[in-house]
């Protein structure tokens, strides 16, 4: 890819066979660049009849921000010097509006001077205000693991200590930072988690400040995975239920775990069925926390009083509990004991 392709239009399709759709979107690409068009040489004749042989670069950028101002001073130069020889300070100036801008990268005179060694002192940028072009949003790391979390700016000026964070929370909850490491290093500051724990995980701030208003604040939430974990109210749990083919009965399987997980569920150590109309799933998944209920209907005392196993599954790993299916006889009978959980 380069700048040529700069504004082109990208287009992306999906088709789903099942559904037999097509949906599509369109995008502009914004090519960043710093492109050199040509290399120009010119000669200037100063006031003490020094023959200055400058050479140049033309430049495009996007974003337009190369606005420059241009100088050759001599080293040595002081108030004392000839005014037409200070005016001379100023005597290659390019003053460029948006994106093109004219670098000196070579000077030479020819004579050379008596009294001073001419050399280019370099291009000012205009100051610009920081805006955040880069940040990973979610940015995410395994328990126990290490990750930056990077935020990349334009700005001018770069100052070293212009990147700041914030964790942002409840009040109650501890917003201190001081188990990480802050590093800045040119436009990109880091935010460094060192053996990450679930304690850590949630919403930070991005603020850089070089003195130009106004600040830029970016979002960023930090997701720490870990493998799932099942609750265990018992080491067995017992749902009551009546075998006489019309009642029904809800297992409850619940757990912790990032990213989402996968439910498996297996009756007396066989996967379950679940095209068997007699048996629905359905799962649920809420801010890691994911549940998986699973309604038998129809409960059959010869085919369901059984140990049903529940797996929750994820990336980082797995974990199961055991619900024994048994009869309502087990607490003294009657309705009130259909789909009970029994201590």
């Amino acid at each position: 890819m380069s700048s040529r392709d700069h504004g082109h239009r990208v287009t992306c399709r999906a088709h789903s066979t099942e559904l037999r759709e097509t949906v599509s979107a369109f995008y502009r690409l914004n090519v960043l660049s710093l492109n050199l068009i040509a290399t120009l040489s010119t000669t200037l004749k100063s006031s003490h009849d020094l023959d200055f042989n400058t050479s140049c670069l033309h430049l495009i950028s996007n974003p337009p921000r190369i606005r420059t101002l241009t100088i050759l001073t001599p080293s040595g130069a002081s108030s004392a010097d000839p005014p037409e020889f200070l005016g001379e300070q100023v005597l290659v100036v390019t003053a460029v509006e948006q994106d093109e801008a004219l670098l000196p990268v070579s000077v030479s005179a020819n004579p050379a001077p008596e009294a001073f060694n001419w050399t280019f002192r370099g291009y000012r940028l205009s100051p610009d205000a920081p805006i955040i072009r880069a940040l990973q949003d979610p940015t995410e790391v395994n328990i126990g693991g290490s990750v930056d979390i990077v935020c990349t700016v334009d700005a001018n000026p770069i100052l070293p200590e212009m990147f700041n964070w914030e964790r942002l929370g409840e009040e109650e909850e501890d917003q201190s930072l001081d188990d990480m490491e802050k590093i800045s290093k040119g436009s990109t500051g880091r935010l460094r988690i060192h053996h990450a724990q679930l304690t850590q995980a949630g919403a930070y701030q991005c603020i850089v400040d070089n003195g130009v208003a106004p600040p830029a604040r970016g979002l960023v939430r930090l997701v720490v995975r870990f493998a799932p974990h099942v609750e265990h109210p018992s080491p067995l749990t017992k749902v009551a239920a009546a075998g006489d083919s019309t009642s029904s009965a809800t297992l409850h399987c619940r757990a912790r775990g990032v990213p989402n997980i996968v439910f498996t569920w297996t009756k007396n150590g066989v996967p379950l069925d679940l095209q068997d109309p007699r048996y629905t799933e359905h799962t649920y998944h809420q801010n890691g926390v994911h549940s998986s209920l699973l309604t038998i209907a129809n409960v059959s005392a010869a085919q369901d009083y059984a140990l049903f196993t529940c797996t929750a599954t994820n990336p980082l790993g797995s974990d199961h509990t055991d619900i024994q299916l048994v009869s309502i006889s087990m607490v003294g009978g009657g309705s009130e004991g259909v789909g009970r959980v029994l201590p």
